[in-house]
């Protein structure tokens, strides 16, 4: 053969491949025009989320002061959610209105955000969320309805609504979307639940909880296991304290989204969260004030307050579901509802009536979350309150799946302020156990200590007996915690939960069988 045609037939095959791949670049070209993304690339970071797109699933109002300007965009289900910290999923919680809470028409013991409504959805898989927030939009088109959240991490949505339009939702839209599993619920705005301390009480021992209890005695056992994590879910925390200093882990700031932690200063509460978690967790053998119930466990802080100090469901119930997924062995809850002085005015009775006869689908939610943190081996304790009245009144504290905490005094009675709830013969206890919650001496911010009181100082010091409960035998379950520390508890005259006796629950914990 000769080489011209040796050139040709060269030449020939150069210009089939070059064709072919032409014909290949038009045919991928059709195709993503088809079914590709048009207008946005699955690297959240690398393109900005535009509200006014017109190719949006769904309409979009840039005017309309409560979804633009000072709000960020609402989530849109076609896109990759913005994400928390690397490996926590996430989204954005909105700033609220002030303007836009009210009293629960249906239940007045509620405080909550009009025009929002929470989505707790069973996640079946990675599109479970896209499917429901398009089926969602496929029912409810209008402006007004719009995903202004959804954090992958616990898997929770918030819808902003009509107002007028909230109670409606909550009673059908669980059936006109039958193949999803969810639950709707209010954006409830929490209080601290503390009261403030009297000056005189500095006077007094700074350290008669420890021997009401006997701690130095369960210490003589152990001081904790620096692999139980003790998360409290708070306003805020100032970790350059020396009672925190090489305890912490994970801390996240659940409104900022980041791992930004401070002390909380433009209100009322300003120590709170730093008392709070100093009772539970703080240092030993530092040199300096006291230490904690369990002085070598590790501290998760979670802060759930904003700058301003408003805390919301929404924070308190993603930084609860965040310490669970992230490890925690106890949550420790000193957070509660707003009570209206009516309802303080009740007789218990009637409080008791009013409290079955309530919409019971936060209570539900609780419930959920308190399966799931069994699930994951974490133990909640919670702050009964400080007003006196049946603790059932805050719906999370109806389930015996968390350890609800009152207050005594040093007196061993229960403290004048402190919500209640333990009635033989009721079928709902509401308050599990009680511990020490007046003339608290721990630490604040700055440094410094002083003393507070509140069943939000009980609550601490019980979440940090659960934890040496734990650091003996890690098997223990929640059921097996409540069990051991009403065992081996003192009973008192008042109606409340037997007063912990932290010795003996710890030789109770190192014998116990659990029956799971």
């Amino acid at each position: 053969m000769s080489s011209e045609n040796n050139d040709n037939m060269g030449f020939g095959f150069f210009w089939t491949i070059v064709l072919g791949l032409c014909l290949f670049a038009v045919i991928m070209a059709i195709l993503m025009g088809l079914f590709g993304n048009h207008d946005y690339d699955r690297n959240p970071i690398s393109r900005q989320f535009d509200p006014t797109d017109p190719s949006l699933p769904y309409p979009y109002n840039p005017t309309d002061p409560t979804e633009g300007g000072r709000f960020p965009s609402p989530q849109n289900p076609s896109l990759p959610i913005t994400p928390l910290p690397p490996g926590q999923g996430g989204g954005t919680i909105y700033p609220i209105d002030p303007g836009d809470i009210i009293f629960d028409p249906g239940d007045s013991l509620i405080t909550i955000v009009g025009n929002r409504i929470n989505v707790l959805l069973e996640k079946e898989n990675e599109n479970t969320g896209k499917a429901f927030m398009s089926e969602f939009k496929r029912l409810y088109p209008q402006d007004d309805y719009a995903f202004i959240y959804f954090d992958t991490l616990s898997y929770r949505m918030q819808l902003k609504i009509p107002e007028n339009k909230r109670q409606f939702l909550k009673d059908n839209l669980n059936a006109q979307m039958p193949e999803f599993d969810f639950l709707l619920f209010d954006e409830e705005v929490f209080g601290l639940s503390y009261n403030p301390s009297d000056p005189d009480f500095s006077s007094k021992s700074k350290s008669w909880y420890f021997d009401a209890i006997n701690v130095p005695k369960a210490w003589n056992t152990t001081k904790g296991d620096s692999t139980i994590i003790v998360a409290v879910v708070d306003n805020g925390f100032d970790l350059n304290h020396p009672e925190f200093k090489g305890k912490i882990v994970k801390p996240m700031n659940i409104p900022e989204r980041n791992t930004h932690i401070y002390p909380i200063i433009e209100n009322d509460g300003t120590d709170h969260g730093t008392h709070v978690a100093a009772t539970a967790i703080g240092g030993i053998d530092n040199g300096t004030g006291v230490s904690g119930i369990a002085p070598l466990c590790k501290f998760m802080p979670v802060q759930v307050a904003t700058s301003d100090g408003t805390m919301l469901s929404t924070s308190i119930i993603d930084g609860i579901l965040y310490a669970i997924y992230n490890g925690a062995s106890v949550i420790n809850v000193s957070l509660g509802p707003y009570v209206p002085d009516w309802f303080r005015a009740l007789p218990v009775a009637s409080q008791q009536s009013y409290i079955s006869h309530q919409d019971q689908r936060l209570s539900k939610v609780w419930e959920r979350i308190y399966e799931i943190a069994d699930k994951h081996g974490c133990t909640i304790v919670v702050a009964a309150g400080n007003e006196n009245v049946l603790s059932g009144f805050a719906s999370k504290a109806r389930n015996d799946r968390v350890i609800v905490v009152s207050a005594i005094d040093q007196n061993r009675n229960k403290a004048d302020f402190s919500n209640y709830g333990d009635f033989p013969g009721w079928p709902t206890n509401y308050s599990t156990v009680s511990a020490p919650g007046v003339n608290i001496y721990n630490a604040i911010n700055r440094n410094r200590y002083a003393t507070m009181q509140g069943t939000s100082m009980a609550s601490p010091v019980v979440a940090g007996s659960v934890a040496l409960i734990k650091s003996i035998n890690p098997k223990l379950n929640t059921k097996d915690i409540i069990q051991i520390l009403k065992q081996s508890g003192l009973k008192l005259s008042d109606p409340v939960g037997p007063m912990i006796q932290l010795d003996k629950a710890i030789t109770l914990a190192k014998q116990w069988k659990s029956n799971n």
